[in-house]
């Protein structure tokens, strides 16, 4: 997670504002991503912080310095200009993941290897960041969301009404045939001496 707001109202601000002096601490994590802190007092606790592109964004936009003192009222401006960068960084990175899902069309790519598939894009980038905005392309609307149970998740980039078909030995989602789906489901299950095999899907299986 490349943001972490101590507080997130200004009457949480408030409490303990009293003083008029703030730090600013600027570092690099060790894999080389820039470290924003906004500190009460030096060597405290950070009462804002960024990390990596957030935290780029919020010190080109703001010019801060390492060591620089702030009052109160910049502290509060800085909260505002965070949540901007976040937002930035948010809606890019979906239309990133929109792209790759969209470049696989008809893949049925799982939400583990999209989150590969990013991160090997995006350097750098956490699980939890990819995951979230995954979430976020699905309730937006602009990819389809299958849940087959709490760990097996598909994207699909086209977002029609249509069936899926999952096959729980390959673990792979494909779409199913327009027509005769059901007999050809049946013929399977038999073929394998089972119920099991492929399960037909509707298209509004676990979306959001």
């Amino acid at each position: 997670m490349e943001a972490v707001i101590a507080n997130e109202n200004h009457s949480q601000y408030d409490q303990g504002m009293e003083t008029l002096s703030y730090a600013v601490s600027i570092d690099r994590l060790p894999d080389g991503r820039p470290r924003l802190d906004i500190l009460k007092a030096r060597g405290a606790a950070a009462l804002l912080s960024w990390r990596g592109e957030i935290a780029r964004r919020v010190i080109a936009w703001s010019g801060l310095r390492h060591g620089q003192a702030l009052d109160k009222h910049r502290v509060r401006e800085l909260a505002i200009v965070g949540a901007a960068a976040q937002q930035s960084v948010d809606g890019e990175r979906c239309t990133k993941l929109e792209r790759l899902i969209g470049e696989r069309r008809g893949e049925h790519l799982s939400q583990s290897e999209l989150v590969a598939l990013c991160l090997s894009h995006c350097p750098g980038l956490s699980e939890y960041a990819v995951t979230r905005q995954l979430h976020a392309l699905a309730e937006a609307g602009t990819v389809q969301r299958i849940v087959i149970d709490e760990e097996t998740i598909f994207y699909d980039a086209d977002t029609s009404a249509h069936l899926h078909v999952y096959d729980p030995d390959t673990k792979t989602l494909r779409d199913a045939p327009t027509s005769g789906i059901l007999v050809a489901v049946a013929a399977d299950a038999q073929k394998k001496g089972r119920h099991g095999g492929c399960r037909p899907l509707s298209s509004d299986v676990g979306s959001l």
